[in-house]
């Protein structure tokens, strides 16, 4: 989150910049404003549906 002292949100939106510079085919990046480090928990009602439709898309082959 935008919030997190543990690891900056710039670091979060590098590391999303440089997969899509290398082409990555398949990035989810949630970047939740006001949020801590905790976010899993906290934001649930965002996290897990796009936790379950990334890995239902690249586990499962759902969608590309």
């Amino acid at each position: 989150g935008t919030a997190d002292t543990t690891v900056p949100v710039q670091q979060s939106d590098d590391l999303h910049a440089l997969f899509h510079e290398k082409n990555s085919q398949d990035v989810t990046y949630l970047r939740i404003d006001g949020a801590g480090h905790g976010v899993f928990r906290q934001h649930a009602s965002e996290t897990v549906p796009a936790m379950r439709e990334f890995f239902d898309r690249v586990l499962r082959g759902d969608g590309k």
